[in-house]
């Protein structure tokens, strides 16, 4: 669905050239439309299935954890935390197991559905509030800038239609979006002075929020630019590189990969255990994955807490069960 839309506006380019043909024109339109689902499907009935059964599996189990938190959601950005513990679960108590989904299993963290994506995490409440913007959108009818309003409406058309099968922005850019088509239709029409003192203040605070968003960013990019250098010099001894991962835990402490490999050069000491287990549980609290789970079990292994190891091991088989 997502790859059609995207070509639409190719396609009647395309047959558009033929201006006084109109019989030929329709007849290159559904030729160039049938043609690329054919293909569309072959490619995904084929060459794609293993990733066809995995995208099914996924959009099941999140399917039987939608009623339970239908209404609110599981919380803004949760997902990546929430369904792998599903999944597990869903092999762990299903009776009936089909084999493509044993085989396809694997490490998951987006689903490939926005639409499922934001109903997961923000529910029916948050979806109606988020959609009425684009609907008001598509609603309007520019006075000025008309040729501008309706290219801004075809990309966020096409981009809508891409998030149902297609790899899907996450919630914040569809959020983000959904805020351009506010602002586009105020922007773009004239209405009463109230709008107009109201844009004012927008901008005011818009400028105030990149100005601070610029100082978090630009600290990020240092950090993130350090832990780079660091990785890929071979110069360091093992105590200058746990020195120089603690300096950057501050800025680095949401990063689960950063989190990850300073929890794996903790655990090269027998004596930093204590503190590898501390990083791998706060990992695991931004987002699971199999390399993070088994460290985390070794972790508690070395610590002595075989409990917890084993666990997280048993977790982990039900994970991925392939």
């Amino acid at each position: 669905m997502g790859t059609v839309a995207i070509m639409l506006p190719l396609m009647q380019f395309i047959a558009s050239s033929f201006k006084k043909e109109r019989l030929i024109k329709s007849i290159v339109f559904i030729f160039f439309m049938c043609s690329h689902v054919i293909a569309l499907l072959f490619f995904v009935g084929t060459i794609k299935m293993p990733s066809t059964y995995g995208r099914l599996l996924t959009l099941q189990v999140t399917r039987a954890h939608l009623y339970k938190n239908i209404w609110f959601g599981i919380g803004f950005g949760r997902f990546l935390v929430h369904y792998p513990y599903w999944q597990e679960q869903y092999f762990r108590t299903a009776s009936v197991i089909p084999t493509h989904f044993l085989l396809n299993a694997g490490e998951t963290y987006i689903i490939l559905n926005i639409y499922f994506l934001l109903l997961s995490e923000i529910g029916v409440i948050g979806c109606l509030m988020l959609f009425v913007l684009p609907l008001c959108f598509f609603r309007y009818k520019a006075k000025c800038n008309q040729q501008l309003i309706n290219m801004k409406k075809q990309v966020v058309l096409m981009i809508l239609i891409a998030g149902l099968t297609s790899y899907p922005l996450n919630v914040s850019p569809t959020i983000f979006i959904c805020l351009v088509c506010l602002f586009s239709v105020l922007m773009n029409n004239p209405i009463s002075s109230y709008f107009t003192s109201l844009l004012f203040y927008l901008k005011k605070l818009y400028v105030a929020m990149f100005a601070v968003m610029l100082v978090f960013v630009f600290q990020m990019v240092r950090a993130v630019y350090s832990w780079q250098s660091m990785r890929s010099s071979n110069s360091y001894s093992h105590s200058e590189l746990i020195q120089r991962y603690s300096a950057l835990y501050p800025q680095m402490l949401n990063d689960y990969k950063y989190l990850t490999e300073y929890g794996e050069e903790l655990l090269k000491e027998s004596g930093s255990c204590k503190e590898a287990v501390f990083i791998f549980h706060n990992a695991i609290k931004k987002q699971i994955t199999p390399r993070l789970v088994n460290n985390y079990a070794i972790a508690c292994k070395c610590l002595g807490n075989y409990e917890e190891a084993i666990k997280n091991y048993r977790f982990l088989s039900y994970l991925l069960p392939s």
